[in-house]
């Protein structure tokens, strides 16, 4: 057992940042919608959604299919409570387009380069 308590210990949960039934209760209210219109669009009971409306976390399949009936993206939210440093694959596929488009500009710069050497060597070529 002291070792399952060295453990526990050591992986520290993070308490999460954002209440999620306060979330989406919030998005309902801005809204003007009722929780049993949302029960209607996920058939769900009208029970069923004040019981998840007042966990702080969620099942992610239900918030999705929340965010899909409500045409809202409840994720981004969660999203942006964590570190920026965070790595995600839009971040990744940014970062790969930049280093692209920096690679591209350096093959046509040398291109250039080739080209210019070519016709000086060309030069030197006819001089001979």
């Amino acid at each position: 057992m002291k070792n399952q308590r060295n453990h526990d210990e050591a992986i520290k949960r993070p308490k999460p940042p954002i209440h999620v039934g306060k979330l989406i209760s919030a998005h309902l209210r801005s809204q003007r919608l009722s929780k049993a219109m949302l029960a209607k669009l996920t058939n769900r009971t009208n029970v069923t959604i004040s019981r998840a409306l007042k966990r702080q976390t969620i099942q992610v399949g239900i918030l999705f299919e929340f965010s899909n009936a409500l045409k809202h993206n409840f994720f981004i939210a969660l999203a942006n409570a964590l570190p920026p440093e965070f790595s995600t694959e839009a971040l990744n596929q940014k970062r790969q387009q930049q280093e692209f488009e920096a690679l591209k500009g350096e093959n046509e710069e040398l291109k250039a380069q080739v080209k210019t050497l070519q016709e000086q060597v060309n030069l030197l070529i006819k001089r001979l």
